[in-house]
């Protein structure tokens, strides 16, 4: 079967990634890595689920033109695709594939197919040592402020282009008694743009953590650090090294004060400059019920104050959450770090791509509740991008009521409603979505 997925993997990889050697190099090379899981593959149960999706939209701007110009028309949008997965104790497989066909009812020369994948697998190669995590992915995004932008692919427009990612991550996890573990890992992510020049990424980077298990007692610690080297084709260069050590002391069972502090240096070869220096952030943690958690952290990094801020609770008819943290990103790293943690790879307000490095502050507030068949999703967000060498900044904010209704136990009917507004660098366009 590991063959057998790895052969269907390529064949989506043939399809939909770029043919330029380097992709194909890696592509290649995930899949050979796919491949060695197979003597995993043959015990427990593969879970394929084919569906259908069949939306009709009315866009009152499909060209994205400037007020007054504007002309509208109804979009279809067909998808179908597939999710194919599998889980075991030593081995897990998702593979997630939908074609998006894009009809317009009266620009019907623009119709337009695009794809979306998303491929993630993880192993126990040697049991309780010896592990490997592997993805790759293909989607759109939007690729200069300087033009009218759109958060989706149903607009007539040239300012979208495919984004692929492919990332491996080989590391070695073992305890060092009882109540103390260490890991060592290897990351390798390569992000490439077919139609843009200059924007393709590779990255790699080593990493280290030992410390207490978490909650193992009175003091929890980590030691930790790593090191990253993140290159463009367009001759942008980001190397970081960071040190960190977390201490968490467990005042009852439900609250714990937090601190952390370390070192930073981040080298920027393009503009030759570099900034080092010390970090730290002090707080706590209070599990207020079995529902309900609050983190919250305040302090200092290189370029000023931080926080950080993740809460979550639920009772008998929603659930609500809301997060801020902020954290040095490249748009490559933003793709990289959605896809390790298993979310979608994308998001409406990540609205343009660069190789600069910028400090992401990013805060979100998301409710859901479930009453029978039927979910509503309310969800606000505000992002800013502070770039580290231009100090230029981006400000996205916006927000979206989603209700869906499954009257069939395969069919489901959604209505979104959402709103975006975005002030972009290098324009002083403002963008409402």
């Amino acid at each position: 079967m590991g063959l057998i997925m790895a052969a269907a993997i390529t064949k989506l990889t043939d399809k939909f990634v770029s043919h330029r050697a380097k992709q194909k190099k890696i592509c290649g090379a995930a899949i050979v890595g796919l491949s060695l899981f197979h003597q995993y593959c043959y015990a427990g149960a593969w879970e394929i689920k084919p569906r259908i999706s069949i939306s009709e939209n009315y866009n009152d701007n499909v060209f994205l033109s400037a007020p007054g110009t504007e002309q509208s028309d109804y979009v279809t949008e067909v998808s179908p695709g597939i999710n194919i997965a599998r889980e075991h104790a030593r081995f897990n497989f998702e593979l997630d594939y939908s074609l998006q066909a894009i009809y317009f009812a009266d620009q019907d020369q623009s119709n337009d197919i695009f794809h979306d994948l998303n491929t993630r697998a993880d192993a126990e190669l040697v049991q309780d040592l010896f592990f490997m995590d592997m993805s790759a992915a293909v989607t759109q995004q939007t690729v200069s402020s300087g033009q009218p932008i759109t958060n989706d692919n149903l607009s007539i427009t040239t300012n979208v282009t495919d984004v692929e990612t492919v990332g491996v991550s080989p590391y070695v996890r073992t305890a060092l008694g009882n109540s103390h573990i260490g890991e060592v890992r290897y990351r390798y992510n390569e992000t490439n743009y077919p139609d843009v020049a200059g924007q393709d990424t590779q990255e790699k980077g080593v990493s280290f953590q030992v410390g207490t298990r978490t909650n193992a007692q009175l003091l929890d610690w980590q030691i930790s650090g790593s090191y990253r080297d993140q290159q463009s084709d367009d001759g942008f260069r980001w190397e970081q090294t960071r040190s960190e050590l977390n201490l968490g002391y467990n005042l009852t069972p439900r609250f714990t004060l937090i601190a952390l502090g370390g070192t930073e240096k981040n080298e920027y070869e393009q503009s030759n400059t570099e900034d080092d220096g010390t970090f730290w952030s002090a707080g706590f943690t209070w599990r207020l019920s079995q529902r309900s958690q609050l983190t919250l952290r305040g302090g200092r990094r290189i370029s000023g104050r931080s926080a950080f801020l993740d809460f979550s609770q639920s009772n008998r008819y929603w659930r609500w959450t809301a997060n801020y943290e902020e954290e040095l990103f490249t748009n490559a790293g933003v793709l990289n770090s959605r896809q390790e943690a298993g979310g979608p790879l994308t998001l409406p307000e990540d609205a343009t791509l660069t190789t600069e490095v910028f400090l992401r502050k990013n805060a979100e507030v998301t409710g859901t509740r479930s009453y029978g068949r039927t979910n509503i999703t309310l969800r606000v967000f505000k992002q800013t991008r502070d770039y580290q060498i231009t100090g230029d900044s981006d400000e996205t904010q916006g927000g979206s009521i989603l209700w869906s209704w499954a009257f069939h136990p395969r069919t489901r009917l959604e209505l979104d409603l959402s709103s975006q507004r975005e002030e972009l660098r290098a324009t002083t366009r403002i963008d409402n979505l």
